[in-house]
């Protein structure tokens, strides 16, 4: 175990341009192969754009009465209220300011739960749960512990899960924090973006250091010692050097994790973002810079670079389960989380099962409705063929490890390797360029910026290719 750490170590710190000089940056043809094009993320595969509506209640109650008696599934509660839209935003949530409104929909979470839990018929064994949104802690302390109780009631909480939850520190208080605490949380992620406050401003996200400060200090207060912290890059008004004193701050607060997200720029499919175009959205070339300044932080203060934009100390469980390959991608991003279903309650909110992909009504009313009614809101999804089950393998291996033995994977489906021919060709260009190496059936990625494993990924994507103007651009 030892050989291998230090083997993923020695990679993951040539993979960091910060770390050794002798990755600088590729030739600018090189990066036009890659930067700036359209690809998904791939917290799924297939891509959620891509779920119909041929698929519903009735698909989802089967699935989740396959689920094995002893089989540990992860939770994932979708909380899609805001006390104000960040410009930014990619998410599915809304503004309010109404108690009776999170309260209706606190309701809502209680009765699916207990739907889920008559549909599989048990009470399903939680190994993880996570909460996002939306603002999950605009909750209060006492709706708070109303949702848990409800949870327990209907879950199996018997294996200690891991419990994570996206913080907004500006609406954290010391008796939420103290609620979130006897509910059983362990990880907190708490969303930083930028600390300038010019950029701040622009994006009506006002949050100084010391608000983020302070809410550090109550969720340790309270033991939850394990703290991700969130950046973006790419937003108007962004330099490198700015990202750099960002960074720097990051390191105050003693963060155990740390995620650098590029900003997704697609207004056609969130019109708020627009308002941002008018302060100028940094290029594709600037993009890089930033990315490396923060990387250059990160990797000074210890950090190692796990995926295309995550980051952890040697020793912390994310670390340890890229180190061993068995890191995992979903809809919460980077995961040391192994299992292998995953029940999403929340308005827009999406499961992951053995065979498919469900997703939940996205309108809260028509989800509340649903609920109401006494049937699961579900209102699209797909059912997976052994074809998406080999890509799904070989995107996530490449997203998550930045390399793929396709060869292995084809052979344990029971599919030749010539049957990816065409992607292998293709390929080839890449590998011309620096982009990728290839070794008999293996793919690594070669080119020092690591968000081109999105590129690389998407040759593996039979759906995408009709639909690239659905994605953000890599960068």
């Amino acid at each position: 175990m030892q050989n291998a750490l230090e083997s993923f170590l020695t990679l993951s710190l040539k993979m960091n341009p910060a770390a050794e000089a002798s990755t600088a940056a590729a030739p600018a043809k090189a990066e036009d192969l890659w930067l700036g094009r359209r690809a998904p993320r791939y917290t799924s595969y297939p891509p959620a754009p891509f779920f119909h509506a041929g698929f519903g209640a009735e698909d989802v109650r089967a699935m989740l009465a396959a689920t094995g008696e002893d089989e540990k599934i992860s939770l994932y509660i979708h909380v899609p209220f805001c006390e104000r839209l960040c410009l930014y935003c990619g998410c599915h949530m809304t503004v309010t300011h109404r108690a009776e409104r999170v309260e209706r929909y606190i309701k809502a979470l209680a009765a699916e739960a207990a739907l889920v839990e008559r549909a599989a018929g048990k009470r399903l064994k939680i190994a993880c749960l996570h909460f996002g949104g939306g603002t999950p802690n605009i909750m209060e302390p006492r709706q708070i512990d109303t949702l848990f109780e409800a949870l327990r009631r209907h879950f199996d909480f018997s294996q200690n899960p891991v419990l994570a939850v996206e913080i907004d520190p500006r609406v954290l208080n010391a008796e939420k924090a103290a609620a979130w605490a006897r509910g059983g949380m362990t990880r907190a992620s708490l969303g930083i973006q930028d600390f300038n406050p010019k950029v701040q401003a622009l994006v009506h996200r006002e949050e100084p250091f010391e608000v983020v400060e302070r809410a550090c200090a109550l969720l340790r207060k309270e033991g939850v010692t394990a703290l991700n912290l969130d950046l973006m890059y790419g937003l108007p008004l962004q330099t490198p050097d700015a990202i750099t004193q960002t960074a720097e701050a990051c390191m105050k607060l003693h963060p155990t994790r740390l995620a650098l997200f590029s900003y997704a720029h697609v207004p056609r499919l969130k019109p708020h973002q627009k308002a941002l175009e008018d302060a100028g959205i940094p290029g594709k070339h600037e993009l890089l810079d930033m990315d490396r300044a923060a990387r250059a932080v990160f990797a000074a203060h210890g950090f190692v670079a796990l995926g295309m934009d995550h980051f952890a100390r040697p020793g912390d469980a994310l670390f340890l389960a890229a180190a061993s390959g068995r890191m995992r991608r979903n809809f919460q991003g980077y995961t040391e989380d192994a299992a292998e279903t995953l029940v999403g309650l929340g308005a827009s909110s999406i499961s992951k099962y053995r065979d498919g992909y469900a997703q939940n009504e996205k309108d809260i009313a028509r989800y509340e409705a649903a609920i109401g009614l006494g049937e699961l809101a579900t209102a699209r999804g797909l059912h997976m063929s052994d074809d998406d089950r080999l890509r799904a393998t070989i995107i996530e291996r490449l997203m998550c490890d930045l390399s793929a033995d396709i060869a292995a994977l084809v052979d344990s489906f029971d599919v030749p390797l010539s049957s990816f021919a065409v992607e292998f060709e293709e390929l080839k260009r890449l590998e011309t360029y620096g982009i990728v190496a290839l070794e008999g059936g293996c793919v690594r990625l070669t080119a020092p910026h690591r968000m081109a494993i999105r590129v690389v990924a998407a040759r593996f994507d039979t759906y995408s290719r009709e639909g690239a103007n659905l994605y953000s651009r890599v960068a």
